[in-house]
């Protein structure tokens, strides 16, 4: 316990309090607002990324628990979408999301593409661009206007 004691008295270790025995909503909360008084609004944004994910994956506090610390932590929602570091994962992820989603339209619709659909694909990520060639690949009248959409792919 007096490592606990320890970690609830330095700030840069809050980010772990989620998975430790002993946590609590209140705890949470408290190191939530102490992490507020102590960095600035990037810091607080990375480190409250870091604290919802260990939040998350954490076994010590009952779904419930987790759910009114995650409420609580709404209140800060807008640093986190503003901090530059978690909006280029975002991307990332939907960039990957929408190449799959291209390549499973183009398997649904024309499967003899899907080799040249991944070669190309894979090489895109502008979401636009990507959901603009789901649109024209699911509308495309035949393969031959599907394979032109993606020869003449933007990357």
């Amino acid at each position: 316990m007096e490592i606990f004691s320890f970690l609830v008295h330095t700030c840069y270790m809050y980010t772990f309090l989620p998975a430790m025995k002993g946590a609590s909503v209140a705890l949470l909360k408290e190191a939530i607002d102490g992490m507020k008084q102590r960095y600035t609004k990037e810091q607080l944004a990375r480190h409250l990324a870091r604290f919802q994910t260990i939040l998350r994956r954490s076994t010590m506090l009952s779904e419930a628990d987790k759910q009114l610390v995650e409420d609580y932590m709404q209140y800060y929602g807008s640093l986190l979408d503003s901090d530059p570091s978690i909006q280029q994962k975002l991307t990332e992820n939907e960039v990957r999301t929408l190449q799959q989603v291209v390549l499973d339209t183009v398997e649904g619709q024309f499967p003899a593409l899907v080799d040249q659909a991944r070669e190309r694909v894979f090489q895109v990520e502008k979401p636009d661009v990507l959901r603009l060639l789901i649109k024209q690949v699911y509308k495309a009248p035949d393969e031959k206007t599907a394979r032109f959409l993606l020869e003449t792919l933007v990357v």
